[in-house]
Order: C-alpha cells, then sequence, then structure tokens
C-alpha cells in the first residue's frame, strides 16, 4: 500500500463519518460526529435534518459552507470545506469535511457521503495509540474503495461501501468510548 501523507493525516485525525440521503432530507452520522455537533447518537443513526446538522457550525461560516456544497452538487464531484463546530462537550473547533457526490446512471443525485476530521487536534487522536492502527488502515482502504467505485460508476457498490463505512464510524466510536469509561 502506498502511503498517502494527506489521507494518513486525515484518517489520524478522524472524527467520524456522515451521510446525506437528498430523497429523504436526512443526515445519518456516526456517534463522534453526533458528539461534536451536539446531537444525541441515537438520532444521528436514524437520521437528523440538515438544518440539525447546520446549528452546530459557527454562524459566521454557513454562507461559505453553503456555497460550496452547492458547487459540488452543480459540478457532481467531491467537496472539501473548513469551518467550525460549536460542540458542547469540544468547544468550538475547526473542522474540515470531505465528501462525494453520487448520482444514479440519469444524473440524479442520490447522496452526498463523506467524513469529518478535526484540523485544530490540542492531543493526539485515540486512533494513533499503538495497536490502533488496523482502525485507520480500514478506514483509508475503505475510503478508496468507495471512491474507486464512484470512479467506474458502481452505484450499488458505492452504496454498499457507504454503508460499510458508516457502520465502521459507529464501531471504532463505539470502542473509543468504551475505552474512555
Amino acid at each position: 500500500m502506498v502511503n498517502d501523507p494527506e489521507t494518513d493525516e486525515a484518517v489520524r485525525d478522524l472524527i467520524g463519518i456522515w451521510n446525506w440521503q437528498v430523497s429523504s432530507n436526512l443526515v445519518i452520522a456516526c456517534e463522534r460526529v453526533c458528539e461534536y455537533i451536539n446531537v444525541p447518537a441515537e438520532l444521528g443513526r436514524h437520521g437528523m435534518s440538515p438544518e440539525r446538522f447546520i446549528a452546530a457550525i459557527h454562524p459566521d461560516d454557513r454562507a461559505a459552507l453553503d456555497e460550496v456544497v452547492k458547487m459540488a452538487i452543480e459540478a457532481g464531484d467531491s467537496m472539501v470545506v473548513e469551518y467550525r463546530l460549536r460542540s458542547t462537550l469540544h468547544g468550538t473547533r475547526r473542522v474540515r469535511s470531505q465528501g462525494r457526490c453520487f448520482r444514479t446512471p440519469a444524473g440524479r443525485l442520490t447522496h452526498i457521503s463523506g467524513y469529518l476530521t478535526d484540523i485544530e487536534r490540542s492531543q493526539p487522536s485515540k486512533l494513533e495509540h499503538e495497536g490502533q492502527e488496523p482502525e485507520r488502515t480500514l478506514v483509508d482502504l475503505l475510503t478508496k474503495a468507495r471512491e474507486l467505485a464512484a470512479s467506474l460508476d458502481y452505484g450499488m457498490v458505492g452504496a454498499l461501501i457507504d454503508a460499510t463505512l458508516l457502520e465502521t464510524g459507529f464501531q471504532i466510536a463505539a470502542r473509543l468510548l468504551e475505552e474512555e469509561s
């Protein structure tokens, strides 16, 4: 496997995974993302309105985020955007959200899926601790597989990988919470 410093950094600082289902207009997010956006994990698991997610974003950063999302939707491409989240538990944190648009063969947007990283960490991520390398590698490989499936226009494979990434995020978050206790 070739090391990609950008991907390695993103995985090391990974908060979690999110998925915006356009047809239902619901955002599904793993527990760690929910923790950063002040939403109960159960709500994130079953889906929340995008407005609920946006409520945690610093008001001064919302317009720029909206513009990046609109451009990604119009271009049908991926997006990378940085903004501040106001978290009850973590305070105000600068984060990076990376996502990709997924469409039907006819070109209709179905969902935008991605992950959130903390770009302002004050202490090492628990995924950096010895013994956590397998989780980092798993997220890295699943992210690369999702990108490959999208480039090949394998919609069903991409959807399955998205579901797997979301479940991976849930399980990593559960393990981190377990280790905290």
